[in-house]
């Protein structure tokens, strides 16, 4: 088979995976779309504001240094000329934003198959996933869209409370902050906690364009010109799959927020807004992130008033998934985890084994990976201290068996990628957690520090762990890192950042 044959049959694959979930969902859906009532925003955002030349001078500078096989100038390119780019730029962008038109060269997208993971079988196209790249000038239209709509949902309190993705000043860590904090405060009133984690099928891709404007208009208030401009970004768009550069058939897409693009996941969570309204409706606490969903309700240790509140949270997900099919979203039951939080004794007690969503019966695990993190039933953050390990351990013999033909520089930034950013990730989940479980993350970063031939802490004991560094060339111990984090974020929280 030729490369341009396996481009086509990919892009083949891509478009009939996603044409097949909405054609189930149009078999399937009973209720009406976009039927919340509306939010009735003080003010409405009739047109987006027009860019300014030092505004698109700072965009261009903050870019990655990516770029796109549409792109005839290279990223580094138009980093390196910002100051004579700018201008012409934001005349580009004004342009877009007066007529409420997204030109048409720039609604092409290029995708490329990306292996799941390396154990897959690569014969299989499953196993894929599109990669999608769009043209720098679209990115830079979109942030000024963007940030236009954030200021006009901030300032009319629009934004879902409890939706940490895209927002400033939140992110995973801060989602799994609140959801951990809720949960560890209920166990020490001797209570219990049913967690659900939602799983969505291609969640960005089967959303539906006249839902979409239909909600932006009633909930968020965006209408006239900045309304037509949505419409326009949205519609027409087409995608072409690209293997070595040889090109499939460009496809249409005629579903979905664009993937790539700055603009997409902040509608996306414009369209999903209403999930909170549900979850408020039925007194269930909710944590939002794109497309990660978390559930979850206090189980008294008596089984009848237990067995009452699991069926509370049960009828929440049942209208959920009844929301999602009407607004043209697939909940995965599948991939959807259960996990209830407690002491031994209290889960030994309440004894559930499942929760019933819908026909679906799922499984009560005894961990489950949550934004990355994996939380176990007694909330020791034991699992995800030993799964950083196992893989940091990994990364760090590949790393030793070439660490004689690269230079410290170079192995510095491997360890930095590969180990220390799993060390770091949402490390302030680790406060509390017993010293022998610390020691094991500072024995990964002390070899980390050996293979990177620089000064690291060696501690011996539990007793001198919390020992100050002594000089600033010493790698901060891991304890040490996550004290800081948990402070800062404790002096920003009254702040609301």
């Amino acid at each position: 088979m030729t490369l341009n044959s396996c481009a086509n049959n990919f892009s083949s694959f891509f478009g009939g995976k996603i044409d097949n979930i909405r054609n189930q969902l149009d078999s399937e859906s009973t209720l009406t779309p976009n039927n919340e009532p509306p939010s009735n925003p003080s003010s409405t955002l009739q047109e987006f504001r027009p860019a300014l030349v030092e505004e698109v001078d700072k965009l261009i500078i903050a870019m990655p240094n990516k770029s796109c096989v549409l792109d005839k100038i290279p990223a580094w390119l138009f980093k390196e000329a910002h100051k004579e780019l700018a201008p012409s730029l934001a005349d580009i962008i004004n342009s877009s934003l007066a007529n409420h038109d997204f030109p048409s060269s720039l609604k092409q997208a290029y995708v490329t198959p990306l292996i799941k993971k390396a154990s897959l079988d690569k014969e299989e196209m499953k196993n894929y996933r599109p990669v999608s790249n769009i043209p720098i000038i679209s990115k830079l239209i979109e942030k000024i869209v963007s940030s236009r709509i954030l200021q006009h949902l901030a300032f009319n309190n629009l934004h879902t409370n409890f939706q940490s993705a895209y927002k400033k000043h939140h992110s995973t860590e801060s989602a799994l902050l609140r959801v951990a904090n809720d949960i560890l405060r209920y166990i020490d009133n001797k209570k219990s906690v049913l967690l659900i984690l939602l799983d969505l099928s291609a969640a960005f891709d089967t959303i539906d364009h006249d839902i979409l404007l239909a909600r932006a208009h009633s909930r968020f208030g965006i209408d006239g010109k900045a309304l037509y401009w949505l419409n326009a970004y949205l519609k027409n768009r087409t995608q072409t799959v690209s293997i070595d550069n040889n090109k499939a058939t460009p496809s249409p897409l005629k579903y979905g927020v664009p993937q790539g693009s700055v603009l997409g996941p902040l509608l996306f969570t414009m369209y999903t807004a209403p999930v909170a309204d549900i979850a408020e409706r039925h007194g269930v606490n909710y944590h939002l992130y794109a497309d990660d969903t978390q559930l979850y309700v206090p189980l008294d240790n008596t089984l009848e008033t237990a067995s009452y509140q699991k069926e509370s949270i049960e009828k929440c997900v049942v209208e959920i998934a009844d929301w999602m099919n009407s607004n043209k979203l697939k909940l995965n039951s599948d991939k959807t985890d259960v996990i209830v939080f407690g002491t031994n004794k209290a889960l030994i007690d309440l004894n559930f084994n499942s929760v019933q969503i819908k026909s679906s019966s799922v499984p009560v695990s005894s961990s489950v990976k949550n934004l990355g993190c994996y939380l176990d039933a007694n909330f020791t953050m034991s699992c995800q201290i030993n799964s950083i390990c196992q893989q940091s351990y990994y990364h760090l013999k590949n790393i030793g068996m070439i660490r004689s033909y690269i230079n410290k520089d170079t192995a510095q930034l491997l360890v930095s990628s590969l180990v220390m950013s799993r060390i770091d990730y949402c490390n302030s989940l680790l406060t509390g957690v017993s010293l022998n479980s610390i020691i094991k993350l500072q024995r990964v970063q002390n070899q980390a520090a050996r293979i990177c031939r620089a000064p690291y802490i060696c501690h011996s004991s539990k007793e001198n762990l919390r020992s100050d560094l002594r000089n600033s060339e010493h790698l901060t111990p891991v304890l040490c890192c996550t004290e800081i984090i948990t402070s800062y974020l404790i002096v920003k929280s009254p702040f609301r950042l």
